[in-house]
């Protein structure tokens, strides 16, 4: 923006300046970017950018008046004194602005964040900047006060806050900011000395006619109130004083809540208490915001269905699934079907639903967010919100030991949401070589789904790629290797081109691993054991160690090797089902001591299906009591699998509690399928247990109905022992 000459004279002269120029207007705008900084309307940056971006123009607006005014001062002469003045004074006030939105985006950033520091640092240096002049003090000591410095900020306020006996209204104003700057000190350190100081300054002739001072001096005195408050009537009067003090809305409510946790009585109204919950999920991490609504609230269920979705949402994220999949619930039973928010909701609650299947295995957990995302997927709702609870479903019922089939018939129900998406279609690609490789066809036939198969794959990479999946691209260019590895085609040389081209091009780097693979899939594991030995050890990773100690536990004459390649991935950082899966194929191999050998120092922890095989390595080479730790905490995360609870009852069995294992056996009936073999070997063991502790006539009662319902026992070592503890309980 160019000024002419005669209205660059103009900016500088008289009132007029101060009230309606082009640059005062700029200098506006740095306040409200300042606001907006203070209610946290937009990003801290993007408020910050706007703010210096104005001052910046209000700079140019100066300098290129000055510039065309001349060294004789234009059409006007030379500037006078008083204008020079008034320029200094700009000046001032555009340095002012800029060092306060720099303190004011470090107000508003947390205090863990590393930009906050830098932003003080910086205003700081601005205020530095004005020297003596009272604004820059001022500044100053509101910068010292934001780092906690008080004894800094005391020496920079304290000279200003002396009233001269016939001040101008200049010096009035600088005195007002100064006082109740000393007054926000005293806030930070005293909040108890501060209460009486805003109550006498509110009385203050200089204050009480002045109504933005007298806000200020009511909204610390409001604070200060809050802060010291402990009896019914001192809260009455914090939250008569913060509702009178007028501040924005986002920070009334956050000083309204801390009166609401401790008060006995309501503060904040029903819709204050619900807007201050999504002000929460919004401002703060997900941990955070349920630990500040559960202290506002001891049933936040209560609440309206946009914040009870709030609070389902920050619990998700902070890793509550049970506790966020009930709340989401309870706001749906809120929501209008009509409300667009339901369809969101019902979004969360299916990924919750699928996060928490994921994690804890439970079967009823599985059924609802199966049930859950199918529903998503039959709905009339965004495409892309479609495909993404396909994808989620296909991958919980890939979690499943007889997934295929049901993967198959959901895919063969949404044919174009598969098309859309690049997993998808590689999950059936995959599944119709699979199928195919079943079935015995002619070569002919064989060679042309063959065939066909490694033009779908490739016809699929040019969508994963677009699609940002990298992997998946990768994962096809893997499959067309095993294809070409194998019955028809039986190519290595083609299978080898691919498995490169999966490094080059879509950065799969285990090309070792799924070269084992290949191996062990065709039946060729001595070759891959010597290819894996031939290869340099900088090469080799965690995964080709896990799959060469699975391949040769499958094998009667690789017990070593199996045992060995377990030690060596061991050592490796290991994903939880990596660590797992290694302990439960040292079991395999009936290598318990070398389990409990490499578990020795560890703290009871992990997925549970790792606690379990632990246990029953420890209780097989007698280490009982730890061995009842391990499988303890294994159940209580498998809380409806009769395994974890019969073995728990059998390692109290060995410890002699059993009161404990009548509780797991219990449990292993509840949870098994009556008549099946752990069933019965858990309906012994409780009987047994039952007689130990004298209560021969239950034990009597459970055996009795056991064979009358479910005779025929396939099971000869468990009918034999049925047959033993019938003799014993018949005997007197």
């Amino acid at each position: 923006m160019r000024c002419s000459g005669l209205l660059a004279i103009w900016l500088f002269t008289g009132i007029a300046f101060a009230q309606s120029s082009p640059t005062e207007s700029l200098l506006q705008q740095a306040q409200q970017a300042k606001q907006q900084l203070a209610h946290g309307r937009q990003p801290i940056a993007q408020s910050l950018t706007q703010g210096l971006s104005a001052l910046h123009q209000a700079q140019q607006q100066i300098e290129q008046g000055l510039a065309e005014l001349g060294p004789t001062g234009g059409r006007g002469g030379p500037l006078t004194r008083h204008q020079r003045q008034q320029l200094t004074a700009i000046h001032t006030r555009i340095l002012f602005a800029r060092g306060e939105l720099y303190r004011q985006a470090a107000a508003t950033t947390a205090t863990d964040d590393p930009t906050r520091q830098s932003y003080l640092d910086i205003a700081l240096e601005v205020f530095g900047e004005l020297q003596s002049h009272p604004l820059g003090m001022i500044g100053q000591a509101k910068t010292y006060r934001l780092m906690e410095k008080f004894d800094q900020a005391r020496q920079k306020i304290e000279p200003l806050t002396i009233l001269l006996e016939e001040p101008t209204a200049g010096q009035l104003a600088l005195w007002r900011m100064a006082i109740i700057e000393q007054l926000n000190i005293t806030l930070a350190t005293a909040p108890d000395e501060a209460l009486p100081q805003a109550v006498a300054l509110l009385k203050h002739p200089q204050i009480k006619n002045q109504p933005h001072a007298q806000q200020a001096v009511q909204w610390i005195h409001a604070q200060a109130a809050t802060q010291t408050a402990t009896s019914p009537s001192q809260i009455t009067t914090a939250m008569r004083s913060i509702r009178l003090s007028n501040p924005p809305r986002r920070v009334m409510l956050g000083q309204l809540a801390q009166l609401h946790a401790i008060s006995s009585d309501p503060i904040l109204s029903s819709d204050e208490l619900n807007d201050w919950v999504l002000l929460l999920t919004a401002d703060h991490s997900p941990a955070q915001a349920v630990q500040r609504i559960e202290q506002l609230t001891t049933s936040p269920l209560l609440l309206g269905p946009t914040a009870v979705s709030a609070y389902g949402v920050a619990l998700w994220q902070s890793g509550q699934l049970g506790k966020a999949i009930d709340a989401m619930d309870k706001a749906l039973t809120q929501l209008d079907r009509s409300d667009p928010t339901r369809a969101l909701v019902l979004q969360w609650r299916a990924s919750c639903l699928y996060d928490h299947a994921i994690q804890d295995h439970e079967p009823a957990i599985y059924k609802r967010a199966k049930d859950a995302l199918a529903s998503l997927v039959d709905r009339d709702l965004a495409q892309t919100v479609r495909v993404g609870a396909l994808r989620q479903w296909v991958m919980l019922e890939q979690q499943q030991a007889d997934w295929s089939q049901t993967v198959d018939q959901i895919l063969n129900r949404h044919p174009q949401l598969v098309q859309k998406d690049s997993y998808l279609r590689y999950v059936r690609i995959s599944r119709q070589w699979q199928q195919f490789q079943a079935l015995s066809i002619a070569d002919v036939t064989a060679i042309e789904a063959a065939q066909r198969a490694l033009s779908q794959l490739e016809n699929l990479i040019p969508l994963a790629l677009e699609q940002n999946q990298r992997a998946i691209a990768g994962s096809a260019k893997l499959l067309q290797a095993r294809i070409y590895a194998t019955a028809p085609l039986h190519d290595p040389a083609s299978a080898m081109k691919a498995l490169q081209t999966a490094q080059q091009r879509f950065g799969q780097s285990d090309i070792l691993t799924f070269e084992l693979a290949l191996l062990i899939q065709t039946d060729a594991l001595p070759q891959a054991i010597k290819r894996f030995e031939e290869t340099a050890m900088t090469q080799r990773h965690a995964d080709d160690w896990v799959l060469l100690a699975n391949a040769c536990a499958s094998e009667k004459n690789q017990r070593q090797r199996a045992i060995d390649f377990s030690r060596q991935a061991w050592s490796f950082t290991l994903t939880s089902a990596q660590r797992t899966g290694l302990a439960q194929t040292l079991m395999r191999v009936e290598a318990p001591e070398v389990l409990v050998d490499l578990i020795a120092h560890s703290e009871v922890d992990g997925p549970p299906g790792l606690m379990l095989a632990v246990g029953q390595a420890m209780l097989a080479v007698g280490q009982r009591e730890r061995a009842v730790q391990w499988i303890k905490a294994a159940t209580e995360q498998l809380p409806g699998s009769s395994i974890a609870a019969l073995t728990l009852g059998d390692a109290m069995v060995g410890i002699h509690q059993h009161t404990g294992a009548v509780k797991a056996y219990r449990l292993a009936r509840q949870t098994g399928t009556p008549g099946k073999e752990n069933w019965w070997r858990a309906t012994i063991g409780l009987c047994n247990s039952l007689v130990v502790l004298h209560h021969k006539n239950a034990a009597r009662d459970i055996l009795r109905v056991a064979q009358t319902l479910y005779p025929n026992m396939t099971n000869p070592a468990l009918g034999r022992a049925a047959e033993q503890l019938n003799e014993r309980l018949s005997q007197p």
